[in-house]
């Protein structure tokens, strides 16, 4: 599941759901991501589960930080090393955000 957004940073936002999950999972590979609208440097941020159990209510991470109850958040965005090519393990997602040039 793929979702694009333009918010009012004028970033482009490319959210990547990947929705596999159990014994035979597997990651979505080499996702690629070009951009021809002036778009420059990326970044991302992972939300992982914990084992990857789709199930899992706690112990989910975004950008390496866990959410705390009172939202905060210390999780971080992680430049991109190659802006046309990234990977998305099962029971997954990302964000990925392109900057203006």
């Amino acid at each position: 599941m793929t979702n694009l957004v333009i918010i009012g940073d004028k970033n482009l936002y490319l959210t990547i759901i990947n929705k596999e999950h159990g014994e035979s999972s597997r990651d979505a590979k080499n996702l690629i991501v070009e951009s021809d609208a002036g778009l420059g440097s990326g970044q991302n941020i992972f939300l992982f589960a914990p084992n990857n159990d789709a199930a899992a209510i706690s112990g989910e991470t975004l950008g390496g930080g866990t959410i705390q109850n009172d939202g905060s958040w210390d999780g971080k965005w992680t430049p991109l090393k190659n802006v046309s090519e990234i990977k998305i393990p099962a029971a997954s997602a990302a964000v990925v955000r392109l900057t203006n040039r």
